[in-house]
């Protein structure tokens, strides 16, 4: 009953919450908070347990220095404190990972809500009516770059799950170290996902807010498929013209060096 109480009353402050707190990603659901909770006490008695564990480094320091015990044995019982600090260190990183992997989650589908609404909206108001610009391409490349930054981060998070569930079950052998590594490379394919998503949308957000707004399309230096196939027809007309004439009065044309011995030239006819 103490737990519902204090998850309603955790609900009810949230509602009464600044805007710029509310900004923070923080699930109201009752489920969610009972799990963060959770995971707080978990992490709140790590830091405490780890806080007592360099106390006695500390004080089994300063009294072996006194004392001036063997060597060998201040070792063998300061490497059990060692060993106490990575467990820890592993419960507090994976706790993080949980964490950064809920919000990482949260992030991504957020912004391809939003990434499907942009398409969605091009395809409405220009692609069906015909409004195709030269510059559109971005919406491609844009799309194209998401899929390869979400299809490396996925095959490096797939990796890293294989090698965590090996450890896991037996067919490796494991360390704690192996364990932290292995926690690093999710935490890192997670931020290569959410980032390849996120910057893609940002990208077709501002050549959208450009392409639907109240500015033209020579900000792109931009072409409409009708201008591109009227300007294509129109050279096409003028080549053969000139192609009609050249075999009228029996002349034949070569090329003449590029820009008179320079870059760009044309053509002249004898």
């Amino acid at each position: 009953m103490n737990k519902w109480i204090y998850i309603s009353l955790t609900s009810l402050c949230l509602l009464f919450l600044p805007r710029e707190v509310k900004a923070i990603d923080i699930p109201t659901d009752p489920v969610s908070l009972e799990a963060m909770i959770s995971n707080h006490k978990t992490v709140k008695a790590m830091l405490e347990l780890r806080a007592l564990a360099e106390e006695g480094v500390r004080a089994y320091h300063k009294k072996s220095m006194e004392t001036m015990e063997d060597y060998t044995s201040v070792n063998k019982k300061l490497d059990r404190y060692r060993k106490c600090f990575d467990i820890i260190d592993l419960i507090l990183n994976g706790t993080a990972t949980g964490f950064h992997a809920y919000n990482s989650f949260g992030n991504c589908k957020r912004n391809l809500s939003a990434y499907y609404k942009l398409l969605d909206a091009y395809r409405k108001e220009l692609l069906l009516h015909g409004a195709v610009w030269s510059s559109d391409t971005i919406i491609i490349n844009a799309s194209q770059r998401a899929v390869e930054g979400v299809y490396k981060g996925v095959s490096q998070l797939r990796k890293s799950y294989i090698e965590l569930s090996e450890l896991v079950s037996g067919v490796r052998n494991c360390t704690t170290s192996d364990l932290m590594i292995i926690l690093g490379n999710i935490n890192s394919s997670i931020d290569e996902i959410d980032g390849s998503i996120r910057h893609s949308y940002m990208e077709l957000w501002a050549y959208m807010t450009v392409r639907m707004g109240f500015w033209k399309k020579e900000f792109f230096m931009a072409r409409t498929v009708k201008e591109i196939a009227t300007d294509a027809l129109g050279r096409w007309l003028g080549n053969s013209v000139q192609a009609f004439q050249c075999l009228e009065q029996h002349r034949s044309f070569q090329h003449a060096p590029l820009g008179g011995g320079g870059i760009i030239g044309g053509r002249h006819y004898d």
